[in-house]
């Protein structure tokens, strides 16, 4: 929809698959993960962006996010500015693995991740 105010326009096939879909704040951008080496050139999920000129226009073709570490990755979503993304993976004992990255301007490479400090719950004993 154009604004808030008006109302949602019919869902549109974006004829393409992904998961962990994430839109940039001006609309005009979308990154997903996609998984297997056909999509990818790795062995696993890798995460893609589509862009497009206004946000009336159907999304390009996909390119890579460059991303450090050659790690595979479960999700990912993007500030609304594009300067941040947050990624997750499997750890070594199954549990996610979160970690995010900053870079100066859209046109640059994310460099560096850093861990997040995860919130563990533990669900054993909750109210009955």
């Amino acid at each position: 929809r154009a604004n808030f105010a008006s109302s949602w326009s019919t869902p549109e096939n974006l004829g393409f698959h992904g998961q962990s879909p994430a839109i940039s704040g001006d609309g005009l951008t979308i990154y997903y993960v996609v998984g297997g080496s056909a999509n990818c050139g790795v062995s696993g999920p890798c995460v893609k962006r589509r862009s497009r000129p206004s946000v009336g226009a159907p999304f390009g073709a996909p390119s890579d996010v460059a991303l450090p570490g050659g790690l595979q990755y479960n999700s990912a979503d993007i500030s609304g500015d594009e300067l941040t993304i947050l990624v997750s993976y499997p750890g070594i004992d199954g549990q996610p693995i979160v970690q995010d990255s900053t870079r100066a301007n859209t046109a640059a490479n994310f460099e560096v991740f850093q861990a997040i400090p995860a919130l563990t719950y533990d669900i054993t004993n909750r109210d009955a």
